[in-house]
């Protein structure tokens, strides 16, 4: 069910690295804090389908960035296979990044990813730092969707912030993993909450045959991604709104 880890500013061995790709497979990705050349503080995403571009390119960074970074290897669970639904997201553009490890039964469809569609709706929310995640309603809301799923965030000052931190585990050089996938290749994986052989992932429902039911039944009590327009223009119409990183109300 994907491995997803916080790198702190050492450069992870390679061989741990190539068993996570193997045993998690359908891509590989990074965000990570840089400076560009207009001196604006960011975060950059990088996605990749090959382990050796994805090595190349990790240790060219871990040269030059010497600040948190988020590291995620997928299996497909939701919303197919595809260069889109690999992690990381932007849940802010160039200023916060997350990724996931788990699933989220009720969002995502047959082209997008569970992951990938609560990046957008956190999104909605204030906010362009992981000062935002602090806020305590946001945080419940957060812990109510995911489960027992584990999310971790970078932005574009380096913090980051770890959700369901105490389901993965420390390493001894100081990075968090949310799995041990990591450790050996393996001949299983988990894809979604279901432990697969890897010789039957090409025939494991993962797109629009998975989810017929799920499109069919659930979905149908389930408010579409437009839930947030009308909310949008409710809040534009008041005089103040609610600041997540100040924690307090604020005029327009």
């Amino acid at each position: 069910m994907c491995l997803l880890i916080v790198n702190q500013t050492n450069l992870i061995a390679k061989q741990q690295l190539k068993n996570a790709w193997d045993n998690n497979s359908h891509g590989g990705g990074m965000a990570y804090p840089f400076t560009n050349e207009h001196n604006e503080r960011c975060v950059f995403i990088e996605k990749f389908t090959d382990f050796e571009e994805f090595y190349s390119e990790y240790k060219s960074v871990r040269k030059m960035v010497d600040k948190p970074m988020i590291l995620h290897f997928r299996i497909s669970s939701s919303g197919g296979r595809s260069d889109a639904n690999i992690h990381p997201f932007y849940v802010r553009e160039d200023k916060m990044a997350m990724g996931h490890n788990g699933t989220i039964s009720s969002l995502g469809d047959d082209t997008m990813s569970d992951s990938r569609h609560l990046a957008q709706i956190i999104g909605t929310f204030k906010g362009n730092s992981t000062a935002m995640l602090k806020h305590s309603g946001l945080r419940q809301l957060i812990y109510a969707v995911i489960g027992k799923s584990k999310l971790a965030f970078v932005d574009s000052s380096g913090n980051f912030e770890i959700f369901n931190e105490h389901l993965g585990h420390w390493t001894a050089n100081g990075d968090w993993m949310s799995n041990d996938s990591y450790k050996e290749v393996r001949s299983w994986v988990y894809q979604g909450n279901n432990k697969v052989a890897k010789t039957s992932l090409s025939s494991h429902k993962t797109t629009a045959e998975k989810y017929k039911y799920y499109n069919d039944s659930y979905k149908k009590a389930t408010p579409t991604r437009n839930l947030f327009d009308d909310w949008d223009k409710d809040l534009d119409s008041q005089e103040e709104h609610f600041d997540l990183e100040s924690n307090t109300w604020v005029k327009y």
